[in-house]
């Protein structure tokens, strides 16, 4: 709760680098609940900067009569509680749910499917042989291939692809994340799907249940997932 409102307050005050406050709009513009809360978090602060501002004029006369003094730092407070209590009931529910983030990944992710040649005499490319090395679980050697490769071919959709699963399965969550929302920029389905499905994958490891939710929802009528995968992902977000 305490990150989503800082978020919100950073937002609001310009604070977000343009990267950010660019994704976060986009998470406004998707979810109303969202929209809702920002909304709501603006007007309580405008309220009591306005009362604030209010008190200070009268400080002298509310020094003389601190019962009047009282009265008004508990308006005060009850605007703000009152506008801040709003975004906490719209998602009260994720601070509730803690997940587990290996249960998360466990019962979520879907690794590739093997498809390199078995004879590497017959591997010809350097996609060819960082897929093989992946295939095989050398995944080391593999991300050196996958990385390479890229240098030369930026905007190759099935290197980004293998190369975030080669981040999600090694636990580097945030490099993962980092390609996952670049794919989701430039790529089309079924590429653009898988790579939504994974981003919830990480944010519900990370217990960011929100931002997860509102990923779903831009792929929760797609029959591109598995429907017991996305049965169980409905079931985490809601």
């Amino acid at each position: 709760m305490n990150d989503l409102i800082n978020k919100i307050e950073d937002f609001l005050d310009g604070k977000l680098d343009p990267q950010e406050a660019k994704l976060f709009e986009q998470e406004i513009k998707r979810s109303q609940e969202l929209a809702q809360a920002v909304s709501e978090y603006k007007t309580a602060k405008t309220l009591a900067a306005n009362l604030i501002e209010q008190e200070t004029r009268q400080q002298l006369q509310a020094l003389k009569k601190p019962d009047n003094t009282l009265l008004l730092f508990v308006r005060i407070a009850a605007i703000v509680i009152v506008g801040i209590g709003g975004i906490y009931l719209l998602f009260y529910k994720d601070q509730t749910k803690e997940l587990n983030p290996e249960e998360v990944y466990a019962s979520l992710y879907v690794k590739p499917g093997s498809v390199s040649l078995r004879n590497e005499v017959e591997i010809k490319t350097s996609l060819d042989t960082a897929i093989y090395f992946f295939d095989n679980n050398q995944l080391k050697s593999s991300e050196a291939y996958f990385k390479s490769y890229l240098v030369s071919h930026p905007k190759d959709i099935i290197a980004m692809r293998y190369l975030s699963h080669l981040y999600l399965q090694s636990g580097l969550s945030e490099n993962a994340k980092e390609i996952l929302i670049h794919m989701t920029e430039i790529s089309s389905d079924p590429y653009k799907t898988e790579a939504i499905f994974n981003l919830c994958i990480i944010l519900l490891m990370e217990n960011k249940i929100s931002e997860a939710r509102n990923y779903y929802h831009q792929i929760e009528n797609s029959n591109l997932i598995p429907l017991n995968k996305k049965n169980k992902l409905k079931a985490y977000v809601h």
